[in-house]
């Protein structure tokens, strides 16, 4: 009962903070919504911070799918415990965990796109590369990820 309690003051943390950026120097780098460049979101540090992707400790993106699913693909160098992103263009019905992720608490925040797959029993995704989550989608547009937060 208390891990239950745990989890649903987490994921109401995580889904109702709308307007929770990272910290930039915005005077060195332009934000890349405004750069116009479609690139991976990555993640860097301690210190979450949304960057291009490169040789960073972990990425995530969109991949493959069919009409409607979409597959959300992690590639990360060190441990994860959980990721946090906004999914835009697709109105997402269900999402769903895989082996990477199993054990993992996944939910999201249909009318804000808001999505949430983490460990309340402290377990972390191993280093590696491949999927974490299938998003079941009633339509899907031209779907794209954004304020990714991922937290080792």
């Amino acid at each position: 009962m208390r891990v239950l309690c745990v989890a649903t003051i987490v994921i109401s943390l995580f889904l109702g903070i709308s307007g929770c950026n990272p910290v930039q120097d915005q005077s060195k780098k332009k934000p890349l919504e405004e750069s116009g460049e479609k690139v991976e979101k990555t993640v860097r540090k301690k210190q979450i911070l949304v960057e291009a992707a490169g040789d960073e400790d972990a990425t995530l993106k969109i991949v493959g799918g069919s009409e409607t699913t979409l597959g959300i693909e992690l590639t990360n160098s060190v441990p994860i415990r959980g990721v946090q992103f906004t999914l835009q263009g697709a109105d997402m019905s269900e999402i769903r965990t895989t082996a990477r992720s199993k054990d993992f608490l996944a939910d999201f925040n249909k009318e804000a796109g808001k999505v949430v797959i983490l460990s309340v029993s402290g377990d972390k995704i191993a280093s590696g590369s491949g999927l974490i989550a299938e998003l079941v989608c009633n339509k899907i547009d031209s779907a794209s990820l954004s304020e990714i937060k991922i937290v080792k």
